[in-house]
């Protein structure tokens, strides 16, 4: 065995599996560790995995496994099993990298319960876009050790349009929705619900404040976008797309307004199918533009603007207002026509920079 790839937040799955299959066909072995939500979405995919339990002796795992290489996704779990592994791999002297999927809390992702945000760095990062390199080499990691590899998810779902694309959006809407929906058809990217993160709930920073009472922050705006869409008089099919840490009690008091809760593994076709994707800072909301769709990232505080995975910003209508979301509503449902896709998008191969690195690091073992 050579390189152990560490799971546990459903962004870092998203990031990574399709380069399970370009190690395959290179030959590179593998394994797949995962814990928490990661692992049902693997087991979902039919992706072989192990699970980690916080019993395990993770020393004698990474040497019963001679493993020359420990690759973890990241999380905001000051507690993951990843930091962990990175501090015994250190200590055996394995080469160490973790994969950045977003710059989102990225103080967070190896701080652990220290006050450092570097405090469990492993020795390279493998991230996203030059902006991410440029935060964590503000934070002090050495920009050498800082690899922008693109996003390969971003690769797959410019595949699966080209799928989609030969069946075209009415047929698979019909298949899809499997009923003559009335009126126009909204998918919304629902986002975790953290019940310990103050950020995630109604404050003075907020931009949006929902209806009288609420405090969540999915369904504040959530609530904001179905008041929109009565204000307009346009009758529509509210899908609420869950996050793998969230659930529908988030959205109690908008239930009759709620026509369907999805939590799929396979959500392409959904999105692809609907007339209007909205959302606040979900990775989704890119790849829902990358498969061609008008698309709206709402958002809840001025800051959160650091929350937005890589490109967003740059190709995706942000709104800071109920009155600017009015306008940006009105101008998508005019415009619902697939976009064309960035040139940019097409020529990275973010899998073959993530196999050449895997590659050098096995070489580099001592």
């Amino acid at each position: 065995m050579s390189t152990l790839i560490f799971l546990e937040d459903p962004g870092a799955v998203s990031f990574i599996k399709d380069v399970f299959g370009t190690l395959e066909n290179s030959g590179i072995p593998f394994k797949v560790l995962a814990t928490g939500p990661a692992s049902k979405i693997l087991k979902e995919n039919n992706i072989k995995f192990e699970e980690i339990f916080i019993r395990m002796n993770l020393k004698n795992f990474l040497k019963q496994n001679r493993i020359k290489l420990l690759l973890t996704g990241t999380s905001q779990n000051p507690n993951s099993l990843g930091l962990s592994l990175i501090d015994c791999a250190k200590e055996l002297k394995i080469n160490t990298a973790a994969f950045v999927d977003t710059s989102a809390d990225y103080q967070f992702r190896f701080k652990g319960k220290s006050t450092n945000p570097l405090n469990h760095v492993p020795d390279n990062l493998l991230v996203p876009d030059i902006e991410t390199k440029k935060i964590y080499a503000r934070l002090g990691m050495e920009e050498k050790n800082i690899v922008i590899t693109g996003s390969p998810n971003y690769q797959e779902i410019l595949n699966i349009r080209a799928q989609l694309d030969e069946e075209g959006q009415k047929l698979i809407k019909k298949r899809v929705f499997n009923q003559d929906i009335q009126g126009v058809s909204i998918v919304f990217i629902d986002e975790h619900s953290n019940k310990g993160d103050k950020r995630l709930f109604l404050s003075e920073e907020y931009n949006f404040n929902g209806r009288k009472g609420m405090t969540n922050r999915n369904e504040i705006i959530a609530s904001e976008v179905l008041d929109v869409m009565s204000g307009l008089n346009i009758k529509n099919y509210f899908i609420v797309r869950l996050h793998p840490k969230s659930d529908q009690n988030d959205y109690l008091s908008l239930g009759s307004e709620i026509d369907e809760f999805n939590s799929s593994s396979n959500y392409y076709e959904l999105i692809y199918g609907a007339d209007l994707i909205v959302g606040m800072t979900s990775a989704l909301l890119m790849e829902s533009f990358l498969l061609g769709k008008e698309v709206i990232s709402i958002i809840p505080r001025d800051s959160e603007i650091e929350w937005l995975p890589p490109g967003l910003k740059e190709n995706v209508k942000c709104v800071y207002s109920a009155e600017d979301l009015t306008l940006s509503i009105k101008e998508a449902l005019n415009n619902n026509s697939m976009k064309r896709i960035p040139d940019t998008y097409k020529e990275i191969n973010a899998n073959q920079k993530i196999k050449e690195f895997i590659m050098k690091e096995i070489v580099n073992y001592d």
